[in-house]
């Protein structure tokens, strides 16, 4: 997190304006989607835009524009400055008066940075603070940049459907020098860093943005936009899933689609789901493809996160394709390895107790796997086999429970810090207890886990 994230979370926490535990909700959802804190405190409802562009203001000690700099209608008709350095810094110019550039600001903000690009242009700079997702709305406005979908609903939501596409959804125009021939295969619609596109014939409808695409679909869902649900996020600090957080809390709906298929999962209409299915649906793909980039700093939260959508279908095809992956003779099977063992996936032992042989790189990956799954650590690797033959058709909580009791401590502890990410209670047990103590905490937690596997298996819930 950089450091204006982290002082807009120490600001909350400090002065009591949020929970603690939905800050920190905030700042995992933040290191797993990325983008700034505010975006990730508006996603979960937790503070209107209102509220959030306020403490902004009190973070950044920059001042809130007026009204009509923030909501489209003070763009000028053309950029006074060039869109790439200002996508970087994460600014938009929105006018000038006496030169002097307004300019609107989301965070972190390198003042002394955009003072400086002002000034090579000519320009004076008056700087304001404002929501990440203004920023990307105004940017599509001024440079034909679309807005990723991720911002529309938040958009659609803090000014209202018909407000939003009369505001932003046309990017600005200017005319071409030289038209496009009627057969070009160029698109239609602006593309990221492109500038502004040239103007239609006259009389010709206006091909349709992704803004516009977005809004139409977050219109539909207006009437159920937000849902009541609880949300767990792992601390993305904390390696051993300890400290997950889980809030009640409102959130946005709106799917965020993979136009080509490439993110591997089928392609779904929204018409076909329930907002709640969009909703989910939207959260699988965005975690699978980050966890498909190896570049990606929240690739190993984003893993963990999906310890809990494992049942999901675009999960289920993302982990059948790291598990071919893990089979096969190649460089990136032991990567493959490795991210099954993030998320825990039990039933892909058998591929990594078969990958022990072999690949140097693969066996030491496997073996991590089968160590992380079931806290144990066998010195030879037959003995793994005939450990899967007895145990294959038990659970893994029973796997680790027995752990609980080995005589090795780093195993204990090991089994203890996985298991009670599992559990509602650890029932008194510790790693270090005297063995009589240790063995007696190690039943009434056994006890409890085979009284939840029968009433799961009868259908009824447990508490």
């Amino acid at each position: 997190m950089n450091g204006m994230s982290a002082r807009l979370q120490a600001l909350l926490i400090e002065q009591r304006i949020l929970p603690a535990a939905t800050v920190r909700a905030a700042a995992a959802r933040q290191s797993v989607y990325g983008g700034g804190l505010d975006t990730a405190l508006l996603e979960l409802g937790v503070l209107t835009e209102t509220q959030v562009w306020a403490r902004l203001a009190a973070v950044t000690g920059l001042p809130v524009p007026a009204p009509h700099l923030a909501d489209g209608t003070g763009v000028p008709d053309a950029a006074l400055l060039p869109a790439e350095p200002t996508a970087k810094m994460r600014f938009v110019p929105v006018g000038a008066r006496d030169q002097r550039l307004n300019l609107l600001c989301a965070e972190p903000v390198a003042a002394e940075d955009i003072k400086s690009l002002a000034a090579e242009h000519g320009f004076d700079a008056k700087l304001y603070v404002v929501p990440e997702l203004r920023l990307m709305a105004l940017r599509q406005r001024v440079y034909g940049e679309p807005l990723p979908q991720r911002y529309a609903p938040l958009l659609a939501q803090a000014m209202g459907v018909e407000r939003a596409r009369k505001n932003f959804v046309s990017p600005r125009r200017k005319k071409s020098a030289a038209p496009q021939p009627a057969h070009s295969a160029l698109p239609t619609v602006p593309m990221m860093l492109s500038g502004p596109n040239a103007a239609p014939p006259e009389g010709a409808p206006e091909p349709a943005t992704p803004l516009t695409q977005v809004i139409d679909q977050s219109g539909a869902l207006m009437d159920e936009s937000s849902l009541e649900m609880e949300m767990e996020v792992g601390d993305p600090n904390d390696l051993t899933g300890e400290r997950s957080v889980r809030i009640a809390t409102q959130v946005q709906v709106l799917a965020s689609y993979a136009a080509d298929g490439s993110d591997g999962v089928p392609q779904v209409e929204p018409q076909d789901m329930t907002p709640a299915e969009l909703m989910a649906y939207s959260a699988a793909v965005a975690l699978c493809r980050r966890a498909r980039d190896p570049s990606d700093t929240g690739r190993s939260l984003a893993l963990r996160v999906l310890r809990l959508r494992m049942g999901h279908p675009v999960a289920q095809a993302f982990v059948a394709e790291l598990r071919a992956g893990a089979a096969a003779e190649t460089p990136e099977a032991a990567g493959a390895i490795d991210s099954l063992a993030e998320m825990r996936d039990e039933a892909s032992v058998p591929v990594f107790i078969a990958r022990l042989t072999g690949d140097a790189a693969a066996a030491r990956a496997a073996r991590r796997a089968l160590v992380s799954l079931t806290a144990l650590n066998f010195e030879f690797d037959d003995q793994w086999g005939t450990w899967w033959e007895q145990n294959s058709r038990r659970p893994r909580a029973a796997w680790l429970l027995d752990a609980l009791g080995e005589k090795d401590l780093a195993t204990r502890e090991l089994a203890f810090e996985e298991l009670r990410t599992l559990s509602e209670s650890t029932f008194g047990y510790a790693p270090g207890l005297p063995k009589r103590k240790r063995e007696a905490a190690r039943r009434r937690w056994a006890a409890w886990w085979e009284e939840k596997e029968g009433a799961m298996a009868r259908g009824v819930e447990t508490s």
